[in-house]
């Protein structure tokens, strides 16, 4: 077997991308992250990418972007042991897993013991493709394009999503870093807003992560006073038919497990889950 770890995010996907395709609804974020990274949508302090073949063929890939957990994708145990054992040699410092279940619980166990440390999981997540919207009802109002005038609105719903979320979270909700992202997202018109009766925006959903052939709906967030109305359903709805209308063969979304309702609703619209993400993290 063969370990290799990549000075530049374009080496990596030109490598690996067919592995990646293979499984391209699966692989949405590997793909999407890489994509962000390339046109510049995203900046981090450091990203790892690697891999390892077997006879010629790439049977494991890995991505972390600093300080974000490994993400992580193998097709066998043997690949994923050898993986392991090389990285761990690196030094680097995991702050937690994420990956299709099996493969981020076999990871995190590996690391725990090694750094002799706790972990827990953090999510439990489904990815879900959707190629064909089915009529479901939504609420009165409308839905828009958001602007720049929504700027602050957005950069604090973001903050509060990822919250809502069961992600961690710090510092200044307003930081230039949060507003310099929204700013991108809106001025490429990835974010999209319910608007109700009364004029006010209740909901947003975003367009996220852009593979191949499809993308990824993200960020869906309603604030507590406005839940239980369907807004998110009709958000979501509006952005997956924006999706499919571009020429896309499939919309994608990431649902939290401990979220039935939500769930259930995308079932409804037309989502299918395809495979269960797990996030683990090392307890502080």
């Amino acid at each position: 077997m063969e370990y290799k770890r990549y000075k530049k995010v374009e080496e990596f996907l030109g490598e690996c991308k067919g592995f990646l395709m293979e499984k391209e609804v699966e692989n949405n974020l590997f793909l999407g992250i890489c994509n962000d990274i390339i046109i510049g949508a995203r900046e981090y302090e450091e990203v790892y990418c690697g891999s390892v073949k077997k006879e010629g063929e790439i049977k494991l890939i890995a991505l972390m972007t600093v300080p974000h957990n490994l993400l992580i994708d193998s097709r066998d145990d043997e690949s994923l042991e050898y993986f392991l054992d090389k990285m761990y040699k690196e030094n680097l410092t995991i702050p937690g897993t994420n990956g299709r279940k099996e493969t981020s619980k076999k990871a995190i166990e590996y690391f725990s013991e090694k750094y002799n440390k706790e972990y827990e999981c953090a999510m439990n997540l489904r990815v879900y493709e959707l190629t064909k919207v089915k009529d479901v009802s939504i609420p009165n109002g409308h839905f828009e394009m958001a602007t720049m005038k929504y700027h602050e609105l957005i950069t604090r719903w973001m903050y509060d999503a990822t919250i809502d979320f069961g992600m961690k979270v710090e510092g200044n909700p307003l930081s230039e870093e949060r507003l310099n992202r929204a700013e991108f997202l809106i001025k490429n018109k990835k974010v999209y807003i319910w608007i109700d009766e009364a004029g006010k925006p209740v909901t947003t959903a975003m367009r996220m992560k852009k593979t191949d052939h499809g993308e990824v709906v993200g960020m869906v967030y309603t604030p507590k006073e406005f839940r239980r109305n369907g807004y998110a359903t009709a958000c979501v709805k509006v952005v997956s038919e924006e999706i499919l209308k571009e020429g896309n063969r499939f919309a994608a979304l990431f649902t939290d497990l401990a979220n039935p309702i939500s769930n259930s609703i995308y079932m409804k619209m037309g989502y299918e889950p395809i495979c269960d993400y797990d996030q683990y993290e090392f307890e502080k």
